[in-house]
């Protein structure tokens, strides 16, 4: 082992550290040597790895390093308080077992310069080489044992850990056997974490909203953004680290059937409140939690009859009514260029299971359908079509946009019906018409995409068929994420007509 050097032994060990907890949802720092280092934000939860030259720490140990807990309560260059501490787990060695750690590696770097040696390696005998090889590979194995031993104290936040343990509670992870040890260690983390009921993942039961509203809603405030409602987990030491967003989007929904907020949505200007459909959840700045005595003093909910001229609930207001300038009647009482009711279901708009068709920007259309569903009691659909056609730059634009959106809306059998007409000045042009599998559509869509871009001059039509042999449930984050693919890319007005899936049709 003379032959290597402890700079060597530890430059390679602080390689192979990094290669022994890999990212997963939790984000692993490794070495930071101040808390500028590791980002204070709410992205994925941050595992940091402190370099045993660093901080280590023993059995006997009452406290956490001095630079676990600078990391810990510090952030930035300035050195301000760290605001997001529940978003960050520490790893550091056992102070016993770095010298083992750092001689395992010397002893696998000595033996691999030997069989890496060509005319060395070739003045042993055949039975030595074989020998040879065999105690390199288990040094380099016992080397990554020797790293999990020494990388076994856990720091995590804890409303319940003493002030003098800076909030951080320490836990020890179990000891991996030669054959357990090849494995991510990131998951035996996650694993005791998971023990420890510190996160919060998929296959956990939700939140009780009522839970979540005493341990995160900021006090008096009578609201707050889902967005804000997120980055408490990251922010309240009482609350599990938050791996699914989805299991935040469920506590919402049991907020609502229990009465504990009021869900505000500013893009489409609705409110759900107790006894409303459920709404497709987003987290964003744009969507709010309110109180419902708050939500009662705006009036978003209840819903109530508003006079757009007063201000006042109808039943109070003392304006003289509209007028209809055909039949003089009272506008509400206007059937003036009305459609007939359902002769049906006998109301207007019609309620009765069918096709639903709507259109505008990709939120409002998605949004128009989701509440047809709702008002019809319809849960799942078994296909959906959008369809964009115009002339001009912006049509060319929203057909390209279409075009880039169909891949990422999950799972479904998609067919594509397609013309473009364009033209080039000089007398040049080029017109195409495509209807089938969107398979087949990829192979076209380069070429056309570039000639839309390029023409002074063009139409467009493009009407995308998303078929779902189980069905698309409206409840699902499919529906919303198709919502959001097509907001983002910005495009313009799009028509969407959706089928019911009819009762049977399940398979």
């Amino acid at each position: 082992m003379q032959l290597v050097g402890q700079t060597k032994a530890k430059t390679e060990l602080d390689t192979r550290i990094r290669s022994v907890w890999k990212k997963g949802p939790l984000a692993p720092v490794y070495f930071p040597a101040e808390a500028a280092e590791v980002d204070d934000d709410t992205k994925e939860p941050k595992l940091v790895g402190i370099h045993y030259d660093a901080a280590s720490t023993t059995q006997a140990a009452d406290k956490p390093p001095d630079l676990v807990l600078k990391i810990f309560e510090r952030t930035g260059v300035s050195q301000g308080y760290r605001r997001y501490k529940n978003n960050l787990i520490f790893l550091v060695a056992d102070k016993d077992q770095i010298d083992p750690m750092v001689k395992g590696m010397r002893r696998y770097l000595a033996i691999r310069r030997i069989v890496k040696d060509q005319e060395r390696f070739k003045e042993f005998s055949k039975s030595d080489r074989e020998k040879l090889k065999n105690e390199m590979d288990e040094a380099e194995l016992l080397v990554r044992v020797a790293i999990t031993k020494a990388y076994r104290y856990l720091y995590y936040p804890s409303a319940d850990a003493p002030k003098k343990m800076g909030h951080l509670s320490r836990e020890s992870l179990p000891i991996q056997d030669q054959g357990e040890v090849k494995k991510d260690q990131s998951q035996v983390v996650l694993k005791r974490l998971k023990d420890l009921n510190k996160v919060l993942t998929a296959d956990d039961p939700p939140l009780l909203a009522a839970f979540l509203k005493v341990k995160a809603w900021p006090g008096e405030q009578p609201s707050m953004t889902t967005e804000a409602l997120r980055k408490a987990f990251a922010q309240r030491l009482s609350l599990r680290i938050l791996l699914d967003i989805n299991q935040l989007k469920k506590t919402i929904r049991n907020g609502l059937e229990q009465g504990t907020w009021v869900y505000f949505d500013t893009d489409t200007q609705r409110a759900y409140g107790k006894g409303a459909p459920p709404p497709p959840v987003h987290i964003s700045e744009d969507t709010l939690l309110y109180l419902p005595d708050e939500a009662e003093r705006l009036g978003l909910w209840p819903p109530k009859d508003i006079c757009p001229k007063c201000g006042k609930n109808k039943a109070e207001c003392t304006c003289e009514p509209e007028l209809c300038p055909v039949c003089r009647k009272p506008v509400q009482e206007c059937i003036c260029g009305k459609p007939p009711v359902c002769p049906r279901c006998g109301k207007e708009p019609c309620v009765c299971v069918g096709i639903m068709q709507a259109e505008g920007p990709p939120a409002q259309a998605f949004q128009a359908i989701y509440d047809q569903a709702q008002d019809k009691g319809v849960e799942k659909l078994t296909s959906l079509q959008i369809r964009a056609e115009g002339m001009g730059a912006e049509i060319v634009n929203d057909v390209v946009a279409l075009g880039l959106a169909v891949p990422q809306m999950g799972k479904a059998d998609c067919a594509v019906n397609y013309h473009l007409n364009t033209e080039f000045g000089e007398g040049q042009n080029f017109t195409t018409t495509f209807n089938g599998s969107w398979e087949r559509y990829k192979r076209l869509k380069t070429i056309t995409d570039a000639f839309a871009k390029e023409a002074s001059k063009a139409s467009a039509r493009m009407y995308v068929r998303l078929s779902f042999v189980q069905g698309l449930n409206l409840m699902d984050d499919q529906f919303s994420t198709m919502k959001e693919i097509l907001t983002t890319l910005d495009i313009g007005k799009i028509q969407v007509s959706a089928e019911p899936m009819e009762q049977g049709d399940e398979t």
